[in-house]
């Protein structure tokens, strides 16, 4: 008889399958397992894979217990105390790819809070609140701070990776002239080509930090500037930075229309009738301005300088009788009193060599008449010259300086043949006479000359100088 194995019912020999249960009557019935020995090569390969997966059970702990969340804010906590900026530099991204990280900005940074150590636990306090928010899926939370807590991605493929980004600023640059350079920290970032106004710049992503920008417009002939500087910090995203330059134009006179204008020390190579407004100026007198013009007896002479403030119109006038000048007339005055003594005594016109030609030939002609009359000067002719300082002035036009003198002359005109008088006057006796009398001389063949005079029969002077001749 044959049985099914499997429900114990009786079955037919030729049956493949129990007509009760439906089990299989062909299949043979299971093998005993039978546990074999392991062999020595099969204990060390079970052994090795057994520490690996140990290792690495321990390495993923530890893994996960050094990039956790808490751990990287200790590790941040502690190197903002500490100063150190190697390990924040390791922490601190940028949140905006455009611009990479530096040491500058984390220099920046830790100088915070060395300079206020008390903010270190409301800082911290605010991280592991995002942090928390983070472990809450509210990964949008801290947007608005300026160092926010972010879970990027994974370490190792297998840890959750934080850092701290630093988020940016823009800066909204305003100027009030065309064809004007903004640079950052002297470097040039932006010109306004002829724009016309606004003139707006949005200007960034620009990490914390300190910053100075300066608007800066060449203009023919002169430099407006401002600066303003900078520093982003804060919830703000956006600062406007003002850099208006205060400016004006200034009209420009002289008592000589074709000096040279000069700015800052440069020549323009424009008169004062060519260039009768200057601008536009800056209003804080770092622009000064002065004339020159230059003289038959000297090259250039300068008119004062005059600093620009907030005036709108300044006076460049020269003096062309300056101290030098004054001290060579003076020279000049004495020398021709000197040797017109001379001549009127010799009755010798040459010996006069500051004369102009008209003013020789009129004292040739005197000398003649003198010769002809038998009629010789006197005693020791001029004494003493009183210059008036005051009374020195140059007529541009026709090119003649005039000054005003009195002379004291001691001596007199006698004939020749008048032995008494002659001896009269040669002991000394008091024939003291006072001349007053404007002086033009003229400049020719390199020196002053004596041109012309007409007496002052009232002289008075404001400002003496008196000479003594030997």
């Amino acid at each position: 008889m044959k049985y099914c194995r499997y429900c114990g019912n009786e079955v037919k020999e030729t049956a493949k399958f129990c007509h009760s249960c439906g089990g299989s009557l062909n299949q043979q019935p299971p093998k005993e397992n039978v546990r074999k020995k392991m062999t020595k090569r099969q204990k060390v390969i079970t052994s090795s894979i057994i520490g690996i997966l140990a290792f690495m059970f321990i390495a993923y702990q530890i893994g996960a217990s050094i990039t956790s969340k808490e751990a990287v804010l200790e590790s941040f906590e502690e190197a903002l105390i500490e100063g150190d900026i190697n390990t924040l530099e390791g922490l601190l991204v940028s949140a905006d790819e455009r611009v990479d990280m530096n040491t500058g900005t984390v220099e920046y940074i830790a100088s915070l809070v060395e300079q206020a150590p008390s903010s270190i636990d409301p800082i911290m306090d605010e991280f592991y609140r995002q942090a928390d928010a983070i472990e809450e899926g509210n990964e949008d939370y801290g947007q608005n701070e300026m160092i926010r807590l972010v879970k990027d991605g994974k370490r190792a493929l297998l840890f959750d990776r934080y850092q701290f980004e630093v988020q940016p600023f823009y800066v909204i640059i305003q100027t009030n002239f065309p064809d004007t350079d903004i640079r950052l920290d002297e470097e040039v970032i932006h010109r306004f080509n002829g724009e016309s106004e606004p003139f707006e710049l949005e200007y960034g992503p620009l990490l914390p930090g300190q910053y100075e920008f300066e608007a800066r417009h060449e203009g023919e002939y002169t430099t407006l500037m401002a600066k303003e500087e900078v520093e982003l910090i804060g919830h703000n995203e956006y600062m406007n930075v003002n850099l208006y330059m205060d400016s004006h134009y200034v009209d420009l006179h002289s008592n000589y229309s074709d000096a040279e204008i000069i700015v800052d020390g440069k020549p323009t190579g424009k008169s004062v009738e060519e260039l009768p407004t200057l601008g536009p100026v800056p209003d804080d007198g770092s622009l000064v301005v002065q004339a020159t013009k230059s003289f038959p007896w000297q090259d250039q002479i300068y008119s004062e300088e005059v600093e620009i403030l907030d005036q709108y119109s300044v006076s460049l006038d020269i003096n062309p009788v300056n101290q030098d000048l004054q001290e060579t007339i003076i020279d000049v005055v004495r020398q021709y009193e000197i040797e017109s003594t001379k001549a009127f005594k010799d009755n010798n016109p040459s010996v006069i060599n500051v004369l102009g030609d008209e003013m020789f030939n009129a004292y040739e002609s005197e000398i003649e008449s003198n010769i002809e009359d038998e009629v010789s000067y006197y005693g020791k002719g001029a004494d003493e010259i009183t210059f008036d300082l005051s009374s020195f002035s140059y007529n541009a036009d026709d090119d003649i300086l005039f000054v005003d003198v009195q002379t004291t002359y001691v001596g007199d005109y006698a004939n020749d043949d008048d032995e008494e008088y002659i001896e009269y006057i040669i002991n000394g006796n008091d024939l003291e006479s006072r001349d007053g009398k404007r002086m033009s001389l003229i400049y020719e063949d390199d020196s002053w000359k004596v041109n012309n005079m007409t007496n002052i029969y009232y002289y008075s002077s404001q400002d003496d100088y008196v000479v003594e001749i030997e």
